[in-house]
């Protein structure tokens, strides 16, 4: 519902919402006064490589997973990916390479994802 501005009803509103972020600054700004000594000592340690702080940089970034569309490559997030996957949308090609004594084998180290449309 969107009502113009002259509209006795959107003043009110606004006001309504600029009174309710209004109060969410003065509970953010709060909450940062109680902080900031203990921000203030975090910020000023001496071990700011400590493994604490890293333990969990493996789950924490994102994991991306380049699939080949007819239209070039996409990157899909893994959650995507496994719904792609679960959906029967995505197949799976394994490279070849040559074997030692001649011949071709399978790669299973060269895998591309192919999306099917």
């Amino acid at each position: 519902l969107v009502l113009p501005a002259a509209h006795p009803a959107a003043a009110a509103t606004s006001k309504a919402e600029e009174a309710e972020f209004n109060e969410l600054i003065e509970v953010l700004k709060a909450r940062s006064e109680e902080n900031s000594e203990a921000n203030k000592n975090y910020a000023m340690r001496a071990n700011k490589l400590a493994k604490q702080d890293f333990d969990d940089v493996k789950t924490r970034r994102p994991k991306l997973i380049i699939v080949s569309t007819t239209k070039g490559n996409k990157i899909l997030t893994k959650e995507e990916f496994s719904t792609y996957n679960m959906d029967g949308k995505i197949d799976t090609v394994y490279g070849t390479r040559m074997k030692q004594g001649g011949g071709e084998m399978k790669d299973y180290n060269d895998i591309t994802y192919v999306l099917k449309e």
